[in-house]
Protein backbone atom coordinates (compact mmCIF):
# COMPACT_ATOMS: atom_id res chain seq x y z
CA UNK A 1 0.00 0.00 0.00
CA UNK A 2 1.29 3.24 -0.78
CA UNK A 3 1.57 4.60 2.80
CA UNK A 4 4.41 6.70 2.25
CA UNK A 5 2.39 8.68 -0.58
CA UNK A 6 -0.69 9.12 1.48
CA UNK A 7 1.12 10.25 4.83
CA UNK A 8 2.94 13.09 2.56
CA UNK A 9 -0.48 13.70 0.88
CA UNK A 10 -2.44 14.49 4.40
CA UNK A 11 0.16 16.36 5.68
CA UNK A 12 0.15 18.64 2.64
CA UNK A 13 -3.36 19.20 2.77
CA UNK A 14 -2.78 19.75 6.24
CA UNK A 15 -0.40 22.41 5.69
CA UNK A 16 -2.44 24.03 2.74
CA UNK A 17 -5.50 24.01 5.13
CA UNK A 18 -3.63 25.83 7.78
CA UNK A 19 -2.58 28.80 5.26
CA UNK A 20 -6.02 29.33 4.61
CA UNK A 21 -8.12 28.89 7.97
CA UNK A 22 -9.08 32.91 7.95
CA UNK A 23 -10.76 32.21 4.18
CA UNK A 24 -7.70 33.98 2.98
CA UNK A 25 -3.90 32.59 2.51
CA UNK A 26 -1.65 33.89 4.67
CA UNK A 27 1.89 32.34 4.45
CA UNK A 28 4.07 32.24 7.40
CA UNK A 29 5.95 35.05 8.35
CA UNK A 30 9.03 33.19 9.21
CA UNK A 31 10.95 32.27 5.48
CA UNK A 32 11.97 28.56 7.20
CA UNK A 33 8.13 28.25 8.21
CA UNK A 34 7.34 28.59 4.50
CA UNK A 35 8.80 25.64 3.81
CA UNK A 36 7.38 22.04 3.22
CA UNK A 37 10.79 20.55 5.65
CA UNK A 38 10.95 17.89 7.15
CA UNK A 39 11.59 19.93 10.66
CA UNK A 40 7.97 21.31 10.38
CA UNK A 41 5.94 18.29 9.34
CA UNK A 42 7.99 16.03 10.94
CA UNK A 43 5.69 15.02 13.70
CA UNK A 44 2.59 15.43 11.59
CA UNK A 45 3.88 12.70 9.48
CA UNK A 46 4.61 10.52 12.39
CA UNK A 47 1.32 10.43 13.69
CA UNK A 48 -0.38 10.24 10.39
CA UNK A 49 1.66 7.04 9.70
CA UNK A 50 0.51 5.67 12.92
CA UNK A 51 -3.29 6.16 11.99
CA UNK A 52 -2.38 4.40 8.13
CA UNK A 53 -0.61 1.59 9.81
CA UNK A 54 -3.66 0.68 11.42
CA UNK A 55 -5.61 1.19 8.35
CA UNK A 56 -7.64 -2.18 7.31
CA UNK A 57 -7.62 -4.01 4.12
CA UNK A 58 -11.63 -2.68 3.67
CA UNK A 59 -10.37 0.81 4.62
CA UNK A 60 -7.02 1.08 1.76
CA UNK A 61 -10.09 -0.04 -0.96
CA UNK A 62 -12.31 2.72 0.11
CA UNK A 63 -9.38 5.16 -0.05
CA UNK A 64 -8.77 3.67 -3.39
CA UNK A 65 -12.26 4.52 -4.45
CA UNK A 66 -12.11 7.49 -3.62
CA UNK A 67 -9.16 8.83 -5.13
CA UNK A 68 -10.34 6.95 -8.59
CA UNK A 69 -11.92 10.06 -10.12
CA UNK A 70 -8.71 12.04 -9.17
CA UNK A 71 -6.13 9.69 -11.11
CA UNK A 72 -4.10 11.23 -14.36
CA UNK A 73 -6.76 14.54 -13.40
CA UNK A 74 -3.84 15.96 -14.94
CA UNK A 75 -2.37 14.43 -17.67
CA UNK A 76 -2.04 16.06 -20.73
CA UNK A 77 -4.79 15.85 -22.83
CA UNK A 78 -4.57 15.68 -26.77
CA UNK A 79 -6.67 18.90 -28.12
CA UNK A 80 -9.59 18.63 -30.40
CA UNK A 81 -7.84 19.52 -33.22
CA UNK A 82 -4.93 16.98 -32.54
CA UNK A 83 -7.98 14.44 -32.24
CA UNK A 84 -9.55 15.28 -35.23
CA UNK A 85 -6.19 15.46 -37.57
CA UNK A 86 -5.70 11.95 -36.12
CA UNK A 87 -8.73 10.76 -37.93
CA UNK A 88 -8.23 12.36 -40.85
CA UNK A 89 -10.61 15.12 -40.57
CA UNK A 90 -8.02 17.80 -42.28
CA UNK A 91 -5.31 20.53 -40.87
CA UNK A 92 -7.96 23.33 -39.24
CA UNK A 93 -10.18 20.16 -37.77
CA UNK A 94 -12.90 20.32 -40.58
CA UNK A 95 -12.49 19.15 -43.78
CA UNK A 96 -10.39 17.31 -46.26
CA UNK A 97 -10.45 17.69 -49.85
CA UNK A 98 -10.59 14.95 -52.13
CA UNK A 99 -9.69 15.17 -55.61
CA UNK A 100 -11.36 11.98 -56.84
CA UNK A 101 -10.36 12.51 -60.53
CA UNK A 102 -13.13 12.20 -62.47
CA UNK A 103 -12.03 14.13 -65.17
CA UNK A 104 -14.99 16.37 -65.09
CA UNK A 105 -14.68 20.06 -65.59
CA UNK A 106 -17.50 20.90 -63.53
CA UNK A 107 -15.66 21.20 -60.28
CA UNK A 108 -17.54 17.96 -58.99
CA UNK A 109 -14.36 15.92 -58.83
CA UNK A 110 -13.52 17.78 -55.21
CA UNK A 111 -15.23 15.21 -52.54
CA UNK A 112 -15.16 17.22 -49.24
CA UNK A 113 -15.30 14.80 -46.14
CA UNK A 114 -15.93 16.30 -42.77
Amino acid sequence: MPKGALSIATVAVERTWNMWKTGHFVQPTKASQRQFAEGLWSYSMELIMESIDRATHRKWKKIFKGAAPFIDAHRKRPTRRTQLQAKGKGVNGRTVCVDVDSHSDSGSDILLMA
